[in-house]
């Protein structure tokens, strides 16, 4: 145990990636907090009866969820950073019998031939009983798995959401190719109650 505590890696990373067909402003409101991540996320589907509480403005930079399972164990996690349609960033804490497992997981999004690329991953540092146990246990191969399946269930759930033409105005608002060309703009100063006849005509 000393030895693989000595010589086990010192660090770790596990990502997986899936290609959706939709644009990234199709795909953050699944992914813009907490709460949203939570709703696909399959860790906490492993207990149904697992204590989840939220703290702070959810989707905004420090706030925070906890869990509490007999399965799942204690743990919590808060958001570092989030760049809108782009990225999120979290902190996550694991309370073990031995001690707190530190990582730091992301959630990205980039476009692809397919439409947009989503990649989650989780990366950290191992300390002494956890370079003991990687030397034994693969942590690619046991939570890999977990970001595969919630993956999957993000696809579904953007495949899923609506996508009928939007109304409003009386104007219906179709999808269509631009070749390009000139625009013509009428600048005008006005109160904010005559913006909606002005851009009517």
């Amino acid at each position: 145990f000393i030895v693989l505590g000595l010589f086990g890696p010192k660090s770790y990373q596990v990502e997986r990636s899936i290609s959706i067909a939709a644009t990234p402003d199709m795909i953050w409101p699944h992914m813009n907090s907490l709460k949203k991540v939570n709703e696909w996320s399959p860790f906490l589907k492993e207990d149904p009866d697992a204590v989840v509480e939220y703290s702070g403005n959810d989707g905004e930079v420090g706030s925070k969820s906890t869990w509490s399972s007999k399965k799942m164990g204690k743990g919590e996690q808060s958001i570092t950073a989030i760049e809108p349609m782009k990225s999120s960033m979290v902190h996550l804490k694991f309370f073990m019998p031995w001690g707190v497992g530190e990582s730091d997981g992301y959630l990205t999004l980039e476009p692809d031939s397919a439409g947009t690329k989503v990649t989650w991953g989780m990366k950290g540092n191992n300390d002494f009983i956890g370079r003991a146990m990687g030397a034994v246990m693969s942590k690619d191969k046991n939570v890999g798995p977990f970001f595969e399946r919630g993956l999957a269930d993000l696809k579904a759930k953007v495949d899923a959401d609506p996508k009928e033409p939007k109304m409003g105005m009386n104007y219906q608002i179709n999808s269509g190719q631009f070749p390009g060309g000139k625009y013509l703009a009428v600048h005008k100063t006005m109160q904010m109650s005559d913006i909606s006849d002005f851009f009517m005509k």
